[in-house]
């Protein structure tokens, strides 16, 4: 199994402060899955929007099966995608607070197209 990420190269800020998220697409087997990475500013106090983001399309045209993990520290790799996909059909990664997310965000730009090898579903 291959997933390749493909990243809108913007960060959305939606009408209250502090709701920051940031879409990327990953491919596993060929079948697209939405992932969108949610700044929880603090603590993880802020909950992500999970109807907003469904309503504005950022899971695609179908929410499917969501998944939604907390992440406490800025580094994310192959185990976390390997978990997601092809578990769920989409996910959120709900960062502790806004440096986690700034780290995490910075980390998916600079590689803007990755892939990870020998993934096994």
């Amino acid at each position: 199994m291959r997933a390749v990420a493909g990243l809108r190269r913007t960060v959305a800020q939606m009408s209250e402060p502090g709701q920051k998220y940031f879409k990327l697409r990953v491919y596993v087997a060929g079948k697209e899955h939405h992932l969108v990475v949610w700044d929880g500013v603090r603590d993880y106090e802020n909950q992500p929007a999970i109807e907003g983001l469904a309503a504005t399309g950022q899971f695609g045209a179908k929410v499917g099966k969501l998944g939604i993990v907390q992440i406490r520290n800025g580094r994310i790799g192959r185990r976390v995608f390997k978990t997601l996909f092809p578990t769920f059909d989409n996910a959120v990664l709900w960062t502790r607070n806004h440096a986690v997310y700034s780290a995490i965000v910075n980390s998916l730009r600079e590689q803007s197209d990755f892939s990870f090898e020998g993934l096994t579903s």
